[in-house]
């Protein structure tokens, strides 16, 4: 066999295995805000979204994050539409010292779960009990993964993003884009 003959097929087969299958095809998007509508601790710089077969994960970018128990807490909601409609089906949130996740029932609003330990939200059991956000103070942001099996078989998604501060009326949301509007849809 000559060397271009087997130089050829270790690049062709170099090739074919870097190649991402259909099945592993992620969707991203990312979102910048305009900086200084919101004191820093709700302030959003960005929102990325990145959407697989397994996994939603969206990331928000704050001026300054400040983790939750302080005063000043970083509080967030995250608005999923599948269906198209006008009100988010699904909502993850950070409202205070508990989080809300599962189906929702309108703009901010969480239907609660059927078990006991479900009070804040029907994403018990699809979540595992753990807690599917992370804060990075150093990088400013806030990182929530949540599994597409949450999401009841929808094959597509957009978001809504705000923040706020419930303790201080004064303070408005800041929302990625515009209030209530979506991020494009993720398939």
């Amino acid at each position: 066999m000559r060397f271009s003959t087997v130089l050829a097929t270790a690049v062709a087969a170099t090739v074919l295995v870097a190649v991402p299958t259909s099945a592993d095809a992620a969707t991203s998007v990312r979102y910048r805000d305009r900086a200084g509508d919101a004191p820093a601790h709700a302030d959003i710089r960005w929102v990325k979204i990145n959407k697989s077969q397994r996994w939603l994960v969206t990331t928000i970018r704050l001026r300054e994050v400040v983790r939750p128990g302080r005063a000043d807490e970083s509080l967030f909601w995250i608005h999923y539409d599948t269906t198209g409609s006008r009100s988010p089906d699904y909502l993850f949130a950070v409202p205070g010292a508990e989080w809300l996740a599962g189906s929702a029932r309108g703009w901010f609003r969480v239907r609660a779960g059927t078990d006991p330990e479900d009070v804040y939200g029907d994403w018990g059991a699809c979540l595992g009990g753990r807690r599917p956000y992370t804060y990075s103070t150093s990088r400013d942001t806030i990182r929530v993964k949540i599994p597409m099996r949450c999401f009841e078989g929808a094959e597509r998604v957009r978001v809504a993003v705000n923040t706020d501060h419930a303790d201080d009326p004064r303070t408005r949301h800041d929302w990625f884009r515009r209030p209530g509007q979506y991020s494009r849809w993720l398939r």
